[in-house]
């Protein structure tokens, strides 16, 4: 949910969520966002730590103050730490926000997380194709039919079922979109270090 501090480019970013599940759910994401401790990574009870750089901290900031321009409802806001000096962004879950947001659409890379409902799978596929990116996805479920037509629908270059980020060298990942061209892993992969060499012979 908040691994690298939300900074990496396959973690969760917006989790669509069926209304009949919702305040659930929700509960118990507000429940691991507030064990999350921001701090010193030195620190061994520091579960996340500080925003890489300058630049993307400013990013963040910026972001936040469109949040509160939106008036945006908060689902949850942690703290940062109160004593030494930090790139800290506080953990954040949004409340069901507009999914077509500028806040919630772009890769923030930070410990924000947009919680947003849906009615039915054919408007959860929209809004979640609804970005310019497509790395990775995931899809979560009792049905196996169902999850798999689902998988295939949403566009991006690895979408997992019933787990995220599960990498392995032996799998291609690539991304979708603006997500990159290129693909890393697997002999796919293997093939992106190679040059295609046609000769062609007339006898």
């Amino acid at each position: 949910m908040f691994l690298l501090s939300g900074q990496g480019c396959v973690t969760l970013k917006r989790l669509f969520v069926h209304e009949s599940m919702y305040q659930a759910l929700t509960k118990v994401l507000i429940t691991c966002a507030q064990r999350q401790k921001l701090g010193d990574g030195f620190d061994p009870e520091t579960t996340l730590g500080p925003i890489q750089n300058r630049s993307q901290f400013a990013r963040m900031q910026t972001t936040w103050e469109e949040i509160q321009e939106a008036k945006a409802p908060i689902l949850y806001q942690g703290e940062v730490p109160s004593e030494g000096a930090g790139m800290f962004f506080p953990v954040t879950l949004l409340d069901n926000p507009p999914a077509e947001a500028a806040y919630v659409i772009r890769e923030n890379f930070g410990p924000l997380r947009a919680i947003i409902k849906y009615q039915d799978l054919n408007e959860a596929v929209r809004l979640a194709n609804g970005t310019p990116y497509g790395l990775g996805a995931s899809v979560w479920g009792t049905d196996p039919e169902s999850l798999d037509a689902v998988a295939r629908r949403l566009d991006a270059g690895t979408v997992w079922i019933n787990q995220h980020l599960n990498l392995h060298p032996n799998i291609p990942f690539s991304g979708h979109k603006n997500s990159g061209i290129g693909i890393e892993f697997g002999e796919d992969g293997l093939k992106e270090f190679c040059n295609v060499q046609v000769i062609a012979n007339r006898r």
